[in-house]
């Protein structure tokens, strides 16, 4: 009888069977697109966030609670729009509000730096406040059932174009927004029935023109 040798791999053998699987490998990244995964898991988050903020705004309503008064003069609202943002002008400084009033006739964007206790805000502790002292002008401490929020949720990007925003006329007309991020949400700005096609909405006043 003859021995037989064991035939292995040879190197080209090799180097064929390791380029088949890097030509798979990157199909597969390609495929899965790991970029617009961690986005569509973003927004995900966001959808969930304002699922939580509209329950809680409706449990709130239905306390007949009111927005928290921060105007610097007299601590009343007018018609005006308020915008508050999640976002912060700069580490360490409170988020730049445009809190527009018309007050014995002025107008303008204010930075509530050291205005009203309850509009101070410096963290994203501060901002996460559910009394009244965050992003909503709205404590939800006080709801007999027990606060249904126990930190305002932060947009997970929270920077540039990603950020929350809390719009009120102060007569219990809202509405909430932020911008999505994965290519298979963008229809949502233009679907929610608000009206910014840039940004999606949910409330019960979609209409408020803002940016």
């Amino acid at each position: 009888m003859k021995n037989r040798k064991n035939r292995g791999f040879t190197l080209i053998e090799l180097l064929i069977v390791i380029g088949i699987l890097g030509i798979l490998a990157s199909a597969l990244i390609l495929a899965l697109n790991p970029s617009e995964m961690l986005k569509k898991s973003r927004d995900s988050q966001r959808i969930s966030d304002f699922s939580t903020l509209q329950t809680a705004m409706n449990l709130a309503f239905a306390d007949s609670l009111a927005f928290k008064a921060t105007d610097p003069d007299d601590g009343t609202f007018t018609t005006a729009l308020k915008t508050y943002s999640t976002l912060a002008d700069a580490a360490g400084a409170p988020s730049l509000f445009n809190y527009d009033f018309d007050h014995d006739n002025d107008s303008g964007t204010l930075n509530l730096t050291g205005i009203a206790a309850e509009a101070t805000v410096v963290t994203d502790s501060d901002r996460q406040n559910n009394t009244g002292k965050g992003w909503i002008p709205m404590d939800f401490t006080v709801i007999p059932s027990g606060a249904p929020v126990a930190v305002l949720p932060l947009d997970p990007t929270n920077s540039g174009s990603y950020y929350y925003r809390f719009i009120h006329t102060g007569t219990g007309q809202y509405k909430i927004d932020c911008a999505m991020e994965a290519s298979a949400n963008l229809a949502k700005h233009g679907s929610d029935g608000g009206a910014n096609a840039n940004r999606y909405e949910i409330g019960n006043r979609l209409d408020f023109t803002t940016n």
